[in-house]
């Protein structure tokens, strides 16, 4: 197992959010916001969910970096 820096670590969270929000983007794009099946919509919810626990890891890690 790697460990990475602080620093290193929010950059790869950053990046997550990113990735993550640009999978959600090309299923809105596909799928669009009206009546679409039913995976959509929970692979919407699921990828909300990600991006809500990385901005929180995001949030744990500069807290314990500032003390």
């Amino acid at each position: 197992m790697t460990t990475r820096s602080t620093p290193d670590e929010i950059a790869f969270l950053l990046g997550a959010i990113q990735r993550t929000e640009k999978m959600a983007s090309n299923m809105l794009e596909e799928y669009g916001h009206g009546v679409r099946p039913s995976f959509v919509s929970a692979d919407l919810a699921d990828y909300g969910d990600r991006i809500s626990r990385y901005k929180a890891e995001i949030a744990r890690l500069e807290a314990a970096q500032h003390g």
